[in-house]
């Protein structure tokens, strides 16, 4: 039994190993381009994302916060009305008026009362 003969000399072989290895190269680079763009493209729409969600963050915040000015108006509103109610029915002097606020002031920083006493 006659094995075949490869027609091919050695030079041949290794001339075509050479030049698959090249086009192999060749071939991983392309992939490694192809796979750069896709990672650019990617960041730049995480980016996109990421710009769009801090300005949503951002008008959120800017409502939350008119909402919250508007509540407190009209807190402050409705608190000086009921204190502007309550100081005409309240008939104090002027001298009890200072020692109220005095007591008031103290007993809101900690600090001591108008009679020595500290505040509570």
């Amino acid at each position: 039994m006659s094995l075949p003969e490869d027609s091919r000399s050695p030079d041949t072989a290794i001339t075509a190993v050479l030049l698959a290895e090249r086009d192999t190269q060749l071939a991983i680079e392309a992939c490694q381009r192809e796979a750069e763009l896709l990672l650019q493209a990617a960041r730049a729409k995480a980016a996109g994302i990421h710009e769009r969600a801090d300005a949503r963050m951002t008008r959120t915040h800017l409502r939350c916060t008119r909402g919250l000015h508007k509540a407190i108006d009209r807190l402050v509103v409705e608190q000086h009305g009921i204190l502007t109610s309550d100081s005409r029915r309240v008939a104090l002097t002027d001298e009890e008026l200072d020692a109220v606020a005095t007591r008031l002031a103290a007993v809101l920083t900690g600090g001591p009362a108008a009679d020595g006493e500290p505040s509570r």
